[in-house]
């Protein structure tokens, strides 16, 4: 679990991602990963989960990931729906926890529109895949 306390930004100097513990110095954003120190562009800044994926890859927080989320007639989530409509969800900080923030938009499945947006719990382990980040267009 002690990789709970580890952040991942982006290098402003190398543009890749840089992984350590956060630091804020002289209104700088850093990761130090002794013996290296490396400024990172703040918006990039994101905590590990603590999880890993099936692959056994750390998440954190800007990753996404693949999901089911369950969808009524009407096009619209639901606890008591009927089509299952896989979504790319975000890992974000909600609170006391992470999360995954889905949202979809005019999303055609089965001849229906489907919308909606909300938040669902990190899957478990062996189901979890990350398949990118928000931030990489930034590297």
């Amino acid at each position: 679990m002690k990789d709970r306390f580890l952040f991942r930004g982006v290098s402003v100097c190398s543009g890749e991602f840089v992984t350590g513990y956060y630091s804020f110095t002289n209104n700088c954003h850093f990761i130090d990963n002794y013996p290296n120190s490396e400024e990172v562009i703040p918006e990039t800044v994101g905590q590990c989960t603590g999880r890993k994926d099936k692959n056994g890859k750390l998440t954190f927080e800007g990753d996404q990931f693949t999901a089911s989320v369950l969808m009524n007639e009407r096009g619209k989530s639901s606890a008591h729906g009927t089509y299952w409509i896989d979504v790319i969800c975000v890992v974000v900080w909600v609170g006391c926890g992470f999360a995954g923030r889905w949202k979809i938009k005019d999303h055609k499945f089965c001849g229906k529109i489907f919308e909606g947006s909300g938040l669902r719990e990190l899957p478990t382990t062996e189901y979890l895949e990350i398949i990118g980040n928000i931030h990489e267009a930034k590297k």
